[in-house]
C-alpha cells in the first residue's frame, strides 16, 4: 500500500533536513544556478549591470506587441524543453495577433481619420491596445492555477482573432483599393440619386391601375351588350356609351376631353396615356445612362453635373468623406466576391485574409494544446511550490542547526518567485 501524499511529502522533506550537504552539492552542480550561488556568496543583492537606456525603452515597447515566453509557464517546476516550448508558443501567438492588428489597422485608421493628428495617434494606441490584449489573454490561457480564468482567456483569444480575422481581408481592401470603392460609392449614389425613378414608378401604377379599371368597365358594358338580342331598343344606349354614336364612329376623340369620351374609348386613352408615360420613363433614363457613359466614370460625371452630391460625399481628391461608408463598401465587396467564388478579383485581400485564418488556427490549436501539458500543469502547481519552498528551508536547516543563529534574509528561497 502506497504511503499518503502528506506521508510522502513529510518523508522527503525530513530525508533533505538529514543530507543536507547532498542537496548542497547537488545545486552546486547545477549551472541553472550559478546566478543564485553568487547572490549567495556576496554580502546582499547581487547588482546585475544595467543595460544601456535605449534598450531598456525596446524591450519595454517589445513588451506591447509581444509575448515573452517566460510568461507562460509558472514556477514551480520548470525543465528545459518546457522553457522552450513556451517561447515557441509565444512566437506564434504573439506573431498571430500582431499580422491580425496590421491587416486591422485600416477600421484603426478610417474609425479615426477626421481627428487629424489625434486620429493618428488613436489609430496606434487602438491597434498596440489589441496587440497586447490578444497577448495578454493567451497568457491568461495558460494559467492552470485558475482553470476558470484560463478558460476565459482561451475563448477571448477565440473570438478576437475570429473578429480580426473576418476583417482582414476587408482591411486590406480599403487600403489598398480606395479609389474602387469611391468608384462604387459613386455608382450607388447615381442609382440612388439620379437614375431613381422610384416616384415615377409609384406614378405609372396608379395610372396603369386607372387604365385596367376602366378597362374593366368597358369590358363590363360589351358583355351586356353582347347579352342583347339583335333587335333589343338596348343595344343603341348601350353602343353610345361604349363607343359614342354610329355617327361618330370615325370621328378624332383625341381632341375630346377625357371626361367626356365613351366607357371603351376612354379606356383605350387610358391606356394609350399609361404606355406613353411608361415609355417616357424609360427613354429619359437611358438618356441619363448614355450621359454618364460619356463622362467615362460615375465619379467625373457627378463632379461635372451634381456637384452637390459629389461634395457631400467626396473630397477634392476623389476619396470618400466617410470612413464608414468605406468600411461598409470594403467589406460588402469582399463577400460578394467570395460568396460568388470570383477569386481573381479578390487578389491581396483574398491572400492576407487566409494569412490570418492561418496563423490564428495555429496560435489557438498550439496555445489550446501547450496549455493541457503535464509540465505546464505542475509549473503552476502551488502545493509543488510549497514543498519546493518548504525543501530549500529543511536543506537551510540542516546546515544551520537551531543552535546556531541564521538571519532571516538566509531562509528565503531565491528560486524563482511565488506563481500567481
Amino acid at each position: 500500500m502506497s504511503p499518503s501524499p502528506k506521508k510522502l511529502t513529510d518523508s522527503i522533506l525530513k530525508s533533505q533536513n538529514q543530507t543536507s550537504e547532498q542537496m548542497l552539492r547537488w545545486l552546486e552542480a547545477k549551472p541553472e544556478f550559478a546566478h543564485l550561488r553568487e547572490i549567495a556568496a556576496s554580502e546582499g543583492e547581487l547588482k546585475q549591470p544595467q543595460p544601456p537606456q535605449w534598450q531598456r525603452a525596446l524591450k519595454s515597447l517589445k513588451t506591447l506587441v509581444w509575448t515573452e515566453g517566460s510568461t507562460l509557464y509558472g514556477r514551480s517546476d520548470v525543465n528545459p524543453n518546457l522553457i522552450q516550448e513556451a517561447k515557441t508558443t509565444a512566437t506564434t501567438l504573439s506573431a498571430a495577433n500582431l499580422l491580425n492588428t496590421l491587416t486591422a489597422y485600416p477600421y484603426l485608421y478610417y474609425a479615426f481619420a477626421g481627428l487629424g493628428g489625434l486620429g493618428a495617434v488613436l489609430t496606434l494606441l487602438m491597434g498596440v491596445l489589441l496587440t497586447k490584449t490578444g497577448n495578454t489573454l493567451g497568457e491568461t490561457a495558460c494559467r492552470n492555477s485558475h482553470r476558470g480564468e484560463a478558460l476565459t482567456g482561451l475563448v477571448g483569444v477565440v473570438l478576437l482573432n475570429l473578429v480580426l480575422t473576418l476583417t482582414s481581408g476587408p482591411g486590406i481592401e480599403l487600403l489598398l483599393d480606395p479609389p474602387g470603392l469611391a468608384e462604387r460609392r459613386g455608382q450607388e449614389l447615381i442609382r440612388e440619386k439620379v437614375l431613381d425613378t422610384h416616384l415615377q414608378e409609384q406614378n405609372l401604377a396608379q395610372r396603369q391601375e386607372r387604365a385596367n379599371l376602366a378597362q374593366a368597365d368597358c369590358q363590363a358594358i360589351l358583355q351586356d351588350l353582347k347579352a342583347l338580342p339583335a333587335d333589343s331598343l338596348n343595344r343603341d344606349l348601350l353602343y353610345q356609351q361604349a363607343y359614342g354614336t354610329w355617327g361618330e364612329r370615325n370621328r378624332d376623340w383625341s381632341q375630346v376631353a377625357l371626361i367626356n369620351l365613351p366607357l371603351c374609348r376612354k379606356a383605350a386613352r387610358i391606356e394609350q396615356e399609361a404606355q406613353l408615360y411608361a415609355e417616357q420613363i424609360q427613354s429619359e433614363r437611358e438618356a441619363k445612362q448614355a450621359e454618364i457613359q460619356r463622362y467615362g466614370s460615375s465619379l467625373l460625371y457627378l463632379k461635372a453635373v451634381r456637384p452637390d452630391i459629389y461634395r457631400t460625399h467626396f473630397d477634392e481628391d476623389g476619396q470618400l468623406r466617410s470612413g464608414l461608408e468605406a468600411s461598409r463598401l470594403s467589406l460588402q465587396g469582399f463577400a460578394q466576391k467570395l460568396s460568388a467564388g470570383d477569386v481573381s478579383q479578390l487578389g491581396f485581400p483574398l491572400f492576407f485574409f487566409t494569412v490570418s485564418l492561418v496563423t490564428s488556427g495555429i496560435a489557438i490549436a498550439k496555445l489550446a494544446f501547450y496549455a493541457q501539458r503535464q509540465d505546464v500543469r505542475r509549473s503552476w502547481d502551488l502545493e509543488l511550490y510549497q514543498l519546493r519552498e518548504e525543501l530549500f528551508y529543511q536543506v537551510l536547516n540542516g546546515l544551520h542547526p537551531p543552535d546556531e543563529p541564521v538571519e532571516q534574509e538566509q531562509s528565503a528561497s531565491h528560486n524563482g518567485r511565488v506563481p500567481h
